[in-house]
């Protein structure tokens, strides 16, 4: 077994330098766990890899959503083509997984089966499509009318024919469960043949109706048989492993600095506004490499402007608790290092006392944009 462990490690190593950019896991089938307990790695492909039970020949791998995983966000499956009775797989999976999350992952492992049990399933399921075929058509005055149109009645044959196969896979990626066109002509020309008419018990010993449910039936059984005569595998065993984390990905955030301009006002046609460089921090709305490319590149920026700004009149305009103007808005990367901004300023504007009047101040809020340059901190926020 110790060799055996060896030998997948090295292999998995191999694969590593192999895909570049994907990752190498090892699935434990016994312990029923990755790398040796560790958490999968996140956003980035991944590669399988593992042992191969004996008599198995195909592996089918799915990753599903945790708590509620009904229906599979990613398959992927290792087909044993060679029939080498190889003893590792290897199988990549082009789906990166989200940092700090939890999946399902499933494990169906196949074996081969031999012909005469596939023969027997085969007689199982055309006994099925024979009976199916048999209750569908019935004779309607001098005609011959079916309980549903062909091409619904060819979907329900297959289905039929599936639901026998849920437990076996098919070693091709081609479809294999599929009637040619030529059964749903058929099973639609029967409507057009002539039936001498006919009641009660003489109705279902219908010669016409009979002789072409028959005919239908034999096309049927002959696809039949062409499906059960590809190469397929029995599932013989599934692992499940529950609720199973991914790496966590650190927060960060950045400086950003840049020079802005703030709408102060628009009085009688005029527009009023100043400019001043501004510094801040900034967070990313997203740091995963798998979020959609707005939230990547967009953040939450907050700062402040590093001069007081003057109206067209001359007055000096500060802001709210530092006596500086701050700002809240948003930031998006145009280039690698220049990032375009848009926000608001929260501004206070002091009026002079006079004889008359006392001092006032006056907070407002006004819109900006600008445009920056951001510096990693590569300081982490998360565990």
């Amino acid at each position: 077994m110790k060799a055996l462990a060896t030998t997948i490690t090295l292999f998995s190593l191999g694969i590593s330098s192999l895909f570049g950019q994907f990752t190498s896991v090892n699935y434990d089938i016994e312990k029923n766990y990755f790398n040796e307990g560790q958490a999968l790695p996140a956003e980035k492909p991944l590669v399988f890899t593992g042992e191969v039970p004996t008599g198995v020949d195909l592996i089918a791998i799915r990753i599903l959503p945790a708590k509620n995983g009904k229906s599979p966000l990613y398959e992927t499956t290792w087909i044993d083509f060679d029939n080498e009775k190889n003893r590792t797989y290897s199988l990549s999976a082009n789906y990166p997984l989200r940092a700090s999350a939890q999946y399902d992952i499933q494990f169906d492992f196949y074996t081969s089966i031999d012909q005469s049990d596939m023969q027997a399933l085969a007689e199982r399921v055309m006994s099925q499509t024979d009976a199916y075929l048999a209750a569908s058509f019935k004779t309607d005055g001098n005609g011959i009318k079916a309980t549903d149109k062909p091409d619904k009645m060819v979907t329900e044959l297959e289905e039929l024919i599936r639901e026998a196969l849920r437990e076996y896979r098919f070693k091709s990626d081609q479809s294999a469960v599929q009637l040619s066109g030529a059964i749903e002509q058929q099973l639609a020309s029967m409507a057009t043949l002539a039936t001498p008419k006919k009641e009660g018990a003489a109705e279902e010993t219908n010669s016409t109706l009979l002789s072409a449910i028959k005919s239908a039936q034999a096309s049927v059984r002959k696809e039949v048989e062409g499906i059960m005569n590809k190469s397929w595998s029995k599932l013989a065993f599934t692992r499940y492993v529950d609720d199973y984390p991914t790496t966590d990905k650190k927060g960060s955030f950045a400086l950003n600095v840049g020079y802005g301009l703030v709408y102060l006002d628009d009085k009688n046609d005029n527009i009023s506004y100043d400019n001043s460089p501004y510094a801040g921090l900034s967070f990313p709305l997203s740091n995963s490499t798998i979020a959609p490319r707005f939230l990547r590149n967009a953040s939450v920026s907050m700062g402040v402007f590093l001069n007081n700004l003057n109206d067209d009149k001359g007055n000096e305009i500060s802001g709210l608790l530092v006596g500086r103007p701050l700002y809240l808005g948003l930031d998006y990367k145009l280039f690698e290092f220049v990032h375009f901004n848009m926000g608001a300023t929260f501004l206070e504007k002091t009026t002079a006392a006079t004889a008359t009047e006392p001092e006032f101040k006056d907070a407002y809020i006004r819109p900006f944009v600008g445009l920056s340059a951001k510096i990693d901190l590569s300081i982490g926020l998360g565990k």
